[in-house]
């Protein structure tokens, strides 16, 4: 008789577990449609998804729990721009991220030294800050990796680079920690509602 109980409530979980599983897919579906975003273009399949901004690297951009459009593939078609709030996609085994774009291909880039603790990354001779318009203070092991780039790239952002960053002041994970990004690894476009 123990062993009948046992096996209808195993019956009912899995049961419940599946109707789970249909409930999320078809919530799946609905969160995810395909649509030309700007010019029309045949070769320009642009998929939107909505996500949920998790962490505070972007805190007066994005805030943590804020869902946004992100249009995947819109980089196919469309230039990266300054200021774009871009989808990356770090890792194949983690979520991707949001940062934004502070430095695109053939801008001047380099670092000047502060407090002789910390350094500002200047673009085109302006020092990058966020968006309460704080310069970047980066420590010295971001800067050596900042530098790297700098050095091989004789202070210029090569073809098909970008400089990422969040709105730290002291940076997070962005460029600061994975150097520039190439065209290939931004999988998409952010659009806060």
């Amino acid at each position: 008789m123990l062993i009948q109980g046992n096996k209808k409530k195993i019956f009912l979980i899995l049961f419940l577990l599946l109707l789970v599983a249909i409930y999320i897919r078809l919530t799946a579906n609905r969160l995810t449609t395909n649509r030309t975003v700007g010019p029309e273009d045949a070769q320009c399949q642009i998929t939107e998804k909505k996500f949920e901004v998790r962490g505070v690297s972007l805190s007066g951009v994005l805030e943590p729990g804020t869902t946004i459009d992100v249009w995947l593939n819109y980089y196919q078609c469309h230039q990266v721009k300054r200021g774009d709030l871009v989808l990356y996609k770090i890792n194949p085994q983690i979520d991707p991220i949001i940062k934004i774009v502070k430095g695109i291909p053939g801008d001047n880039i380099r670092l000047e030294g502060r407090d002789g603790k910390f350094w500002n990354i200047l673009v085109n001779d302006k020092a990058l800050t966020v968006s309460q318009g704080e310069p970047y203070q980066i420590n010295e092991k971001a800067a050596d990796l900042i530098g790297l780039y700098i050095k091989d790239y004789h202070g210029v952002i090569p073809p098909k680079s970008y400089l990422l960053m969040g709105n730290m002041v002291s940076g997070s994970v962005d460029s600061t920690r994975f150097g520039l990004v190439d065209i290939s690894d931004i999988i998409g476009r952010a659009v806060a509602d």
